[in-house]
């Protein structure tokens, strides 16, 4: 089965078909969180923005007590506010980010089933992408888990549904006057920026929202020009402002504290909303603030709380006592009084006043004071009003920033003892004094010990039952840090990658013991990336690569070195995150699906390309390519053509639809389709079970649809459609070891017997063992088989003229079939009546004109009848032949007056003359040569050889006309059989160091 003349070849094998799952149920449910108009939930494009979701736990009998989310490419994380006992971390860092949340210890519950709670990410959109507008954008991924050892195996889908808005336009909100007496007229400023790259028109500020506390109200004069013309960022005039007028009017006796909300819009832009600072309005007026917004369990914070008087009169001020302010996650700090009964007030004072309190509560929880002051015309006499009630901003309660150094390790990459190092800062107003590191599974984490080189002393390890406790003392004073250094002396060697957990105990002075937990991640690297390729043209190179992931080490990223020739790429450190890092010449993350890179420098050059994993754990980047040291190189392609490196040996013949497709087959062993014209992937690579046999032959079917046939050495016959990749049916026929590849009968030139018998086009493969298979070539089904009794290692011929199948074997000569007996509906066919077989061995097919030339393992050459297999004329070598002549042929060629024959190291030519076949002429190029050549036309033979060339000898004087070079890193490289693309006038061929050639014809 060929086409145009020439044959075509490739092997595909076996794809595994990912289908998703039906109507699985979620475990895990994330939606936006809705906000009350006219704020929304979202980002600002290139600015520092948060944006919360809502997570329910909907797996029962579980908690989660981690959650990471991967925010969108090019977005980096800032951290973010979790429920109460949870704390948030960005876990990468460059333009690629995770950020994690989890609890601080495994003693608290985590999210239980059937909880929801909100997770508030802090993260800055890309600065350098240039926007037009809106869009938006997708959550990467969610990933629950319990590091603490609780139940987990959630479903998870895919979070590219949950969305968020990112905006471009940035709106701010400030008060002219922000404390007065009833009425208050205030102006509130609105300023809006344009963060798209291009000029935005008619942005409008949408009517301002007025809030107020009980009693309040306003009226309004209006804005300015609500109509706004932006230029494009980072232009002049990229900013504009809308001011609008107000009065606030309070009852006579209180205090009211207002707020202006408001968005902007237009020309496909909007933003998220700003609001305007409190105002306070009335006679008198008060505000809270902390004197930090950040504490540790236990910390002391101060509260202030300022009030004003805007009346005419002097008044006697009540403050609120501790009993009376509403309090979140704290308490009043021992050895406090409250504040004097009254306080004599005159008019225009400002009166601040300090509350002390201790944080009560774990790490990440919100911390918040409120109250309210009374004014009395005299002291204790009668009511003068009250302020507003005043409300601190929000603070959160922060753990010690413990980290712990490797986060992730893999046991086999470290030798001799297992180090880390333990890092923690004092958020704490009093000293930490003490230190204990605490390993619950010392049974498999053996002897837990200082590592010297700590900054506090190390006291000894106990041991109390299954617990190791390392102690250490000293100082560490409020807002310091100290490094403990500890080591194992032997760690797990787990079948799949595994968290640890461990508990720091922190002991401060005034408080009580404070504990933390840690996890390691004990991992099994990931796989490498599949089906690694360099394509090199004109235009520099195009790399590309299939991502591979597992369960317990999914992909989270890629990172590709590249050096100069001929020095190898570096190998990735694990725990080195190489997104924006120089050394690398590129990186992902956050489960980038990026499977292709471009380099458009021409030269060259060696690329290794490594997976990795969330916890920066890398791939082992040594297997699946030709050098076995995990890089393949890129060449200066040739004037008008390419080279493609694949990643294995490629010295078959390429299946080639001239024009169109070209099928090329490595020992990786894998299967690329691509493009004859540009050298480009047409689909992603296939994988194959197997090394491919020797033929791949492509043919079309009636029903139009164009199939390529591999067969491999496992027993797998595949058929693939070459234009759209995609697999049509595969058979495995166990126990069997196809070598010579794929042969058949197209049913439209067949013999008329033969279209009686059969519907369609059959296929024919014979294996090592002697056993010939007959598979419908539309279906795969099994039509028949035949044991021939001997190991089929060469090409059959289907002869139409007589409707037999000849078929050269290894060591029981060359059968013949009479197909005419046969059907598809399981009826073998029968041994040709009259054929007389020649006997030998062959292990590579008869050339088929008008006469049958074989070429015999031995190097013989014998001339058969077709009609009945007599051996009309040959030839032997005998003991005084030179050792070329003694060598297995690889291709056979007839040309006028005799026979021409190319086997390891030779071409030889043999004159025919009745019964003789006798030599004639002999090249011998001192190389190795290439398992099969193209013989191009009647007076021409192409060859390719271990000299790294491709020669062109004049037939039948066997005269070398010329050559092309073809550079190698690897000087022992071969090159093998060339196929030629008479669309394109390419030679194409494939050579043992990976790379696929197509050279303009010469």
């Amino acid at each position: 089965m060929t086409h145009t003349g020439l044959p075509l070849r490739s092997t595909l094998a076996l794809m595994a078909m990912a289908l998703a799952p039906a109507a699985l149920a979620a475990d895990l449910d994330v939606v936006l969180t809705p906000m009350a108009p006219p704020l929304s939930n979202g980002v600002t494009h290139a600015t520092a923005s948060s944006v919360s979701f809502d997570v329910t736990n909907s797996k029962a009998g579980t908690q989660i007590r981690r959650l990471d989310f991967a925010l969108p490419a090019g977005y980096t994380g800032n951290g973010g506010v979790g429920p109460a006992g949870w704390v948030a971390v960005p876990v990468t860092t460059g333009t690629l980010s995770r950020i994690r949340f989890q609890v601080t210890s495994c003693s608290q519950a985590g999210l239980a089933a059937n909880s929801t709670a909100t997770f508030k990410l802090n993260a800055t959109p890309p600065t350098t992408t240039a926007l037009p507008g809106d869009t938006t954008d997708s959550l990467g991924s969610v990933t629950p888990s319990d590091p603490c050892g609780g139940p987990g195996g959630w479903t998870v889908p895919a979070q590219d549904s949950v969305t968020f808005p990112r905006r471009v336009l940035a709106i701010s909100a400030a008060a002219s006057v922000t404390s007065g007496t009833s009425p208050l007229t205030t102006s509130i400023t609105f300023t809006v920026a344009n963060k798209a790259s291009v000029a935005k028109s008619g942005v409008s500020i949408q009517t301002p929202a007025v809030t107020a506390s009980t009693g309040g109200t306003f009226t309004t004069s209006g804005c300015t020009s609500k109509q706004l013309n932006l230029a494009a960022r980072g232009g002049t005039g990229d900013t504009a402002t809308v001011t609008c007028t107000y009065q606030f009017s309070a009852p006579s006796k209180a205090g009211v504290e207002f707020t202006v909300a408001s968005t902007a819009s237009g020309s496909s832009a909007t933003s998220t909303g700003a609001t305007s600072p409190p105002i306070q309005v009335g006679p008198f007026v008060a505000t809270f603030a902390f004197d930090t917004l950040k504490a540790g369990p236990g910390g002391r914070v101060v509260a202030t709380l300022t009030v004003k008087n805007n009346s005419t009169a002097t008044v006697f001020i009540a403050l609120p006592t501790y009993d009376a302010l509403t309090l979140r996650n704290l308490t009043r700090a021992s050895g406090t009084a409250n504040p004097p009964a009254t306080t004599k007030f005159r008019s225009g004072w400002t009166l601040p006043f300090k509350y002390y309190f201790t944080v009560s509560t774990s790490a990440s929880a919100i911390y918040s004071v409120s109250g309210q002051a009374q004014a009395f015309v005299t002291a204790g006499g009668a009511s003068a009003g009250n302020t507003n009630t005043a409300t601190t901003p929000a603070g959160t309660v922060s753990a010690p920033p413990i980290g712990i150094t490797p986060a992730a390790l893999v046991k086999a990459r470290r030798a001799g003892t297992y180090p880390f190092t333990l890092t923690l800062t004092n958020p704490f107003p009093g000293n930490i004094t003490a230190v204990r590191i605490v390993n619950p599974q010392n049974a498999t984490w053996l002897k837990l010990a200082d590592a010297g080189g700590s900054d506090l002393t190390a006291g000894t390890t106990k041991t109390s039952g299954t617990t190791d406790t390392l102690t250490y003392t000293g100082t560490v004073p409020s807002s310091s840090s100290a490094t403990l250094k500890f080591r194992f002396t032997d760690i797990p060697a787990p079948a799949a990658t595994t968290t640890y957990r461990f508990q720091v105990s922190v002991t401060a002075a005034g408080l009580s013991a404070q504990s933390y937990d840690l996890f390691v991640v004990d991992a099994v690297p990931p796989a490498d990336v599949g089906s690694f390729a360099v394509l090199s043209t004109s235009g520099g190179q195009q790399l590309t690569w299939i991502n591979s992931t597992r369960a317990d080490a999914p992909h989270d990223g890629v990172v590709v070195f590249r050096t100069s020739a001929p020095t190898a790429p570096p190998v990735p450190a694990d725990g080195s995150d190489y997104v924006g890092d120089p050394t690398a010449f590129y990186a992902d993350s956050a489960q980038s699906a990026a499977q292709s890179y471009p380099d458009h420098a021409v030269g060259t050059f060696n690329y290794r390309i490594c997976n990795r994993d969330p916890n920066l754990i890398y791939s082992s980047c040594n297997s699946g390519f030709w050098n076995n040291s995990g890089w393949l190189d890129s060449v200066v392609a040739p004037t008008g053509g390419w080279s493609h490196a694949l990643g294995g040996q490629m010295l078959l013949l390429p299946g080639l639809i001239p024009g169109g497709r070209l099928g090329v087959v490595s020992n990786a062993p894998d299967v690329t389709l691509l493009d004859v014209a540009t050298g480009a992937k047409a689909f992603p690579s296939v994988a194959l079970s197997a090394l491919p046999s020797t033929y791949s032959p492509i043919l079309k079917l009636p029903s139009g649809m164009r199939l390529l046939f591999a067969a491999d050495q496992y027993g797998g016959v595949t058929a693939v459609d070459v234009d759209t990749g995609a697999i049509a049916w595969s058979v495995s026929k166990p126990g069997e070891a196809f070598l010579a590849g794929v042969g058949g009968v197209e049913w439209q030139y067949a013999a008329p017997a033969f279209q009686s018998a059969y519907s369609g086009d059959v296929l024919f493969v014979g294996s090592a063992a002697g056993n010939l298979f007959a598979l419908d070539a539309a279906t795969g089904k099994t039509l028949w088989t035949v044991a021939l009794g001997a190991s089929m290692r060469a090409g059959l011929f289907y002869d139409s003229t007589w409707n037999h199948l000849v078929i050269p074997t290894d060591g029981g000569g060359i059968a013949a079939l009479d197909l005419t007996g046969s059907t598809e509906l399981g009826v073998p066919p029968t041994w040709a009546a009259g054929w007389i077989n020649p006997g030998g061995s062959y292990t590579f097919r008869c050339f088929h004109g008008a006469q049958l030339i074989c070429g015999t393992k031995t190097g013989g050459v014998r001339v058969l009848d077709r009609a009945n297999g007599t051996v009309v004329a040959s030839y032997e070598p005998d003991s005084n032949a030179a050792s070329y002549f003694k060598l297995p042929p690889s291709n056979i060629w007839s040309y006028a007056g005799g026979v021409a024959i190319s086997n390891a190291k030779a071409v030889l030519r043999f004159t025919v003359s009745g019964s003789a076949v006798t030599p004639a002429a002999a090249w011998v190029p001192g190389s190795t040569l290439s398992p099969m050549q193209l013989f191009q036309a009647t007076s021409t033979i192409y060859l390719a050889g271990s000299d790294r060339k491709v020669h062109k000898l004049s037939l039948p004087t066997l005269t070398e006309v010329a050559s092309v070079n073809v550079p190698s890193q690897a000087p022992s490289s071969l090159l093998g059989p060339p196929v030629y693309d008479s669309t394109q006038n390419l030679f194409i061929f494939g050579t043992s160091d990976s790379h696929l050639w197509a050279v303009k014809a010469f």
